[in-house]
């Protein structure tokens, strides 16, 4: 008698831990060691005000138009 072919997919190996557990118990921790971290350590410097800023920034144009010109004189 021939043998007939059987209508159902053959069953694959299941796997009952994926690396996706794995990875994810690792990002977990991660974070909850981060978090606890981030709560006992000091606080941050004070954001500063615009004004403060902007006198920086001007500072800092000021010397990079004297750089400049220094270096196309030496040209």
């Amino acid at each position: 008698m021939p043998v007939l072919a059987s209508h159902r997919k053959p069953r694959t190996k299941v796997r009952t831990t994926t690396p996706a557990v794995g990875f994810t118990t690792a990002a977990l921790a991660s974070v909850t060691l981060l978090s606890t971290q981030n709560a006992t350590a000091a606080p941050a410097e004070p954001k500063p005000a615009v004004e403060d800023v902007q006198k920086k920034v001007d500072e800092l144009y000021r010397q990079a138009g004297s750089a400049t010109q220094q270096y196309n004189r030496a040209k």
